[in-house]
């Protein structure tokens, strides 16, 4: 997804999660007016940046989740590879005891 900010600070219009300190989760898109807003409306349906989608790298900067986060903040010109997520649904029936099943999340995550 390319983006041009009018400035370097203009926000663009998304909440980030970047607790995993890897890459940034979209969490929120603002409502327009912002840069992100913009951009969705011209780009084509697989185009558009959506909430839960992972930006892996901004401007060929990766694996660095604030590095990344000071990208977006101080460049007009923004590159970003982004990933969708796989999304699955699974049934589980719980039965008396132990469902067997554990819980791992980032601390300073949403």
């Amino acid at each position: 997804i390319i983006l041009h900010k009018p400035e370097a600070s203009s926000p663009l219009g998304v909440d980030i999660d970047f607790a995993d300190g890897v890459v940034l989760h979209v969490s929120g898109l603002k409502p327009a007016p912002s840069v992100i807003s913009a951009a969705n409306i011209k780009a084509p349906p697989d185009g558009k940046l959506r909430i839960n989608d992972f930006v892996v790298a901004v401007n060929g900067v990766s694996d660095n989740a604030g590095q990344m986060t000071e990208e977006l903040q101080s460049k007009q010109e923004l590159e970003l590879l982004v990933r969708r997520p796989i999304t699955f649904s699974v049934t589980l029936e719980k039965n008396p005891g132990v469902i067997g099943l554990d819980l791992h999340y980032a601390k300073k995550g949403r």
